[in-house]
């Protein structure tokens, strides 16, 4: 790439710049994988903490009384390995932008409290901790990757404490 100039700035050659390869990765996709498990024979909760690994142990903190949730991996019956492999990588990736289930992450600091300015919203019930399993509208949620490894992330979403509708013991149950 020839260098360009920006009106009396110097000429830069963007190609040769010192240290451009140590940015390089900014410019490299993470692909999010949508992690599936067995119907029957896996939880769903050890394949996302397996998965994340040591992710968790440096997770930035979380402002606010948002929730950071990992979606709920996508149940795979044994049976559908007669799918073809097109038709169960539909079935899962629609899991990532479907899933209304996940389990909490990471809570920010005002989470499940009760807002001095607004104390007609006052919190009540149960407070969902983290390793809970929590269901919410997808719309009410925004995606955020977690990386996993070099190019790989998986699926997580930022949401409001007052947007999860509640709890759940059993992710399947939930569509």
């Amino acid at each position: 790439m020839e260098g360009f100039s920006l009106g009396g700035f110097p000429s830069i050659n963007l190609d040769s710049a010192p240290g451009s390869d140590e940015y390089s990765f900014l410019a490299r996709k993470v692909k999010i994988e949508q992690l599936t498990y067995v119907l029957g024979e896996e939880d769903p909760k050890d394949v996302i903490m397996k998965r994340l690994g040591t992710v968790l142990d440096h997770l930035p903190e979380i402002y606010g009384s948002r929730v950071l949730v990992a979606t709920a991996p996508t149940p795979v019956k044994k049976s559908s390995i007669l799918l073809t492999q097109t038709s169960r990588d539909k079935q899962v990736e629609e899991g990532r932008w479907q899933g209304k289930v996940g389990v909490i992450l990471k809570l920010g600091v005002a989470a499940f409290e009760t807002d001095p300015r607004y104390p007609q919203y006052e919190w009540r019930g149960s407070k969902p901790e983290v390793g809970s399993w929590i269901y919410y509208r997808t719309s009410d949620a925004w995606e955020a990757g977690l990386r996993v490894s070099d190019g790989i992330g998986i699926s997580a979403r930022y949401i409001w404490d007052s947007d999860i509708v509640g709890r759940v013991t059993n992710i399947e149950a939930i569509y």
